[in-house]
């Protein structure tokens, strides 16, 4: 049934899923498999949070807000602390920003080059020859 289908990168990305309920249509957040998800799609939320800023300038985010602030990481994704070390280590590893453990300050630097919506556009244009 075409009608049962939902259709949105929340479902291709596995952060939700239809549940069968009779005749009424429910949705559910899902726990998700950080390795399904793109790097991009954790660089884009990150960017988003950050709003405007000047070209290279360098900005700190704390870790405990990137878990529990509103519109951050922890939320978006549904990721325990655990999770969200291992997604910010991937981003390190990429070269997208430094994770900062000093004597109980946990944050991560990230020098603004890229908006949120130059990094979709590259991430479609790479993967699918077209941008989102």
């Amino acid at each position: 049934d075409p009608e049962n289908n939902i259709c949105c990168p929340l479902t291709e990305l596995g952060l939700m899923e239809a549940i069968p309920d009779g005749r009424r249509r429910r949705i559910r957040l899902t726990q998700v498999d950080i390795k399904k998800i793109p790097l991009e799609a954790f660089l884009y939320v990150l960017l988003d949070q950050l709003g405007e800023r000047e070209q290279g300038e360098l900005c700190y985010l704390d870790i405990e807000q990137l878990l529990s602030g509103y519109g951050q990481l922890g939320k978006v994704f549904l990721l325990g602390l655990g999770e969200l070390i291992t997604v910010l280590e991937k981003l390190q590893e990429a070269g997208w920003l430094h994770v900062l453990k000093t004597a109980g300050l946990n944050q991560v630097s990230l020098r603004y080059t890229e908006t949120g919506e130059t990094i979709a556009a590259r991430y479609y244009t790479e993967r699918f020859g077209r941008q989102g």
